[in-house]
């Protein structure tokens, strides 16, 4: 299929211009009628195989904005501070409360403080950086960040007082400043053993200053680089300067708080539908939010089809959004869809966690396949043609079956090197030929 010569037929409306001569196929009784709004796909098309004429139609997907939970952002990927715009959710502002990974103060070979060097490399941007300054405060944790407890985009912490003032403008992802102000924070615990400086040292808050949406950056902690205080010192009477780090790391216990400020962004709840959402579909997995959808007209058609012709491929479209396209700069992210009941709410686990559709079934590689229990499908980010497209064949033979299928959630996920989730904001608004469509190829069933 992906040599072939794409030829744009007709869009099959209501005022379908029949030539009987040169489209006789497009009207005959194989086909549902065209004159009956229902069963007619918004677009249809006609691909010029060398196998065979394949026709591809395109139908509409009822969509709903919806909110399930808020998903945890402890101790995610990536430290995120700062403001951006997004198309839907208004202002976004992004904190971090994290504690300082260290070890060996015992050993420590400082008495005396030098300098503090504050370091930081990202790999990640939210928002324009052109023109714009990144500012945000550094504020002292007066209680620290609970190992056993659950975070996420709601949660905070007691905060003390504003250590120091950071600013600046994007420029080859770092940023290193000497700070004085540094200094008399730490050197306060700087002779202390390891367990006292935990408790005089609880932790640190990044947290955005200006109310003005500019940009914000995503900080890898795996790079112990990426967020790093740097001690320069002597001890005792000795010339020669030693060093000692501190980090918000993969080591540290921290989380992300999240804000948007368009608190009138309307939702489905699962108890009262809402037709104020149909065809609003908003995906953020920073603050939970994300999209069902069904598919209304899709049944009849296959039913009335499956006699005739062959299914060859079916697949869900989800397209980019320009604010994704312009404000992200990395990293690329996938969706994956929820099972849901008949009344659209979502189905969970024995352990609690959300039933995703899986990709295998009895060891067989079967995508999108509702019925597997071995590993859930993600359907990655399309950059080249910016969209996602998710598999969804096996799903259109069950409908043929007469198998019912259900509603599903579509929810997104960041995808960052070896799978591991750092949650991002992407919004969109789903309109018209340009939202959640489905696709389906098929071909005239050899005799």
């Amino acid at each position: 299929m992906t040599n072939a010569l794409l030829k744009t037929i007709t869009t099959c409306t209501t005022n379908w211009p029949v030539n009987l001569v040169s489209f006789l196929f497009c009207v005959s009784s194989i086909f549902y009628s065209c004159k009956d709004p229902k069963k007619v796909s918004l677009q249809r098309q006609v691909l010029d195989n060398p196998s065979g004429i394949v026709f591809v139609d395109t139908f509409d997907v009822k969509v709903e904005t919806v909110r399930i939970d808020t998903p945890s952002t402890k101790n995610i990927p990536h430290l995120f501070v700062g403001n951006y715009k997004d198309a839907l959710l208004g202002d976004i502002s992004l904190s971090t409360y994290s504690e300082l990974s260290y070890s060996g103060f015992d050993s420590l070979s400082i008495d005396v403080i030098d300098s503090v060097v504050l370091k930081i490399n990202y790999d990640m941007i939210l928002g324009t950086t052109t023109g714009q300054v990144l500012s945000f405060d550094l504020k002292e944790l007066t209680e620290k960040v609970d190992s056993a407890t659950k975070y996420n985009s709601t949660s905070s912490l007691a905060l003390g007082e504003t250590i120091t003032s950071v600013s600046f403008a994007h420029n080859k992802y770092t940023f290193s400043q000497n700070n004085l102000a540094l200094i008399s924070h730490f050197k306060k615990a700087i002779k202390k053993p390891e367990k006292e400086f935990k408790s005089l040292i609880k932790g640190l808050a990044l947290v955005p200053t200006s109310s003005n949406s500019s940009f914000a950056i995503g900080i890898n902690t795996s790079n112990t680089n990426g967020f790093a205080i740097l001690i320069y010192g002597h001890k005792g009477t000795e010339a020669t300067s030693n060093l000692y780090q501190l980090s918000m790391s993969t080591k540290s216990q921290r989380f992300v708080k999240g804000t948007y400020s368009n608190s009138e962004l309307p939702m489905s709840t699962f108890a009262k539908k809402s037709s104020e959402m149909e065809n609003k579909a908003v995906l953020n997995d920073l603050f939970g939010i994300r999209s069902r959808i069904s598919f209304p007209s899709l049944t009849n058609f296959l039913h009335s089809i499956k006699n005739e012709y062959t299914l060859l491929e079916t697949s869900i479209y989800v397209p980019s959004a320009d604010n994704f396209k312009q404000t992200v700069d990395f990293p690329l992210p996938y969706i994956y869809l929820i099972e849901c009941d008949t009344e659209g709410n979502p189905l969970k686990n024995s352990n609690g966690t959300y039933k995703q559709v899986q990709n295998e079934i009895s060891g067989k590689n079967t995508p999108g396949d509702l019925r597997g229990t071995v590993n859930p499908y993600f359907s990655y980010y399309d950059n080249q043609n910016t969209r996602f497209k998710y598999p969804f064949s096996l799903y259109a033979q069950e409908i043929q079956k007469g198998v019912e299928i259900k509603p599903f959630i579509v929810s997104l996920y960041s995808y960052y090197a070896k799978s591991t989730v750092t949650p991002l904001s992407y919004s969109y608004f789903d309109k018209a030929l340009d939202g959640i469509k489905i696709v389906v190829y098929y071909s005239k069933s050899t005799l």
